[in-house]
């Protein structure tokens, strides 16, 4: 859904392509979900490197990248924004994804010959949706689920009081 400069899965899910002879077996394939902060602490970790003392928010993904059938994402949550703007998350695992209400583009015409587009702004409420069975978000399913809404919700409020505060 959407498109780039937007906090739907169009704007920031994209594919990832590694190489490591020996270590990930060729022409492997995973939709198991992990993020760009990941990185620093998976190539520390498979470099015998320690990391700096400051906090990383990453965290060492590498039985997901080489597809462990047993690994699990160590994290319980993954934030996500535009800008500065703080608009949900989705757990650790890829299933569920909360938006908090927010507005956001969409594409109302496309762009010809190198002309931009034209968009709007639309405004979504708190939303629910389930990513492995609507990849699209196409259906807010926050009333079918409404224990997995509140506790993402908690979380959601939690990361936003420790990193969106007022100082």
């Amino acid at each position: 859904r959407e498109a780039k400069g937007t906090s739907f899965d169009g704007g920031v899910r994209s594919a990832c392509i590694m190489k490591y002879p020996g270590r990930i077996k060729p022409s492997s394939a995973s939709a198991r979900a992990f993020s760009t902060i990941d990185i620093l602490p998976t190539v520390a970790h498979l470099a015998g490197t320690p990391l700096p003392q400051n906090p990383i928010d990453g965290k060492n993904v590498w039985d997901l990248i080489t597809g462990r059938p047993d690994a699990k994402n160590p994290h319980e949550y993954y934030p996500f924004s535009t800008g500065g703007t703080f608009e949900g998350i989705i757990s650790g695992d890829g299933k569920w994804k909360l938006h908090l209400p927010h507005k956001y583009r969409t594409l109302v015409t496309p762009g010809k010959d190198g002309a931009a587009g034209k968009y709007r702004q639309e405004d979504i409420p708190l939303s629910l949706f389930d990513m492995e069975n609507d990849p699209f978000e196409t259906t807010n399913v926050i009333d079918r689920h409404p224990d997995i809404a509140a506790k993402m919700q908690a979380i959601a409020e939690r990361h936003r009081a420790t990193f969106y505060a007022q100082k």
